[in-house]
């Protein structure tokens, strides 16, 4: 078993309502994906300045798998590709 550290920004992610709403989550890890196995315990960690922490220990209970990235919109903040 192998113990992975797990982050999140409370800019970018509410952690604690996240697993207040659901116990089930997905993380990326695209670096360590190969590494990563059923077992595996995960701890999480909130970062910042406002209370930071470790405040979950998770377990991996499926092996990790690359999920389609959405493409991005070709129109950009540009006034003529303002859509209306």
């Amino acid at each position: 078993m192998t113990d992975w550290l797990m982050q999140a920004n409370p800019k970018m992610y509410d952690l604690h309502a996240a697993v207040a709403a659901s116990r089930a989550h997905n993380w990326r890890t695209p670096k360590y994906r190969k590494a990563v196995s059923v077992g595996d315990r995960a701890w999480l960690q909130v970062v910042g300045t406002n209370e930071p922490g470790l405040y979950y220990i998770a377990s991996v209970t499926s092996v990790p798998y690359e999920t389609p990235v959405p493409a991005k919109p070709r129109c950009s903040a540009r006034p003529s590709c303002v859509r209306g």
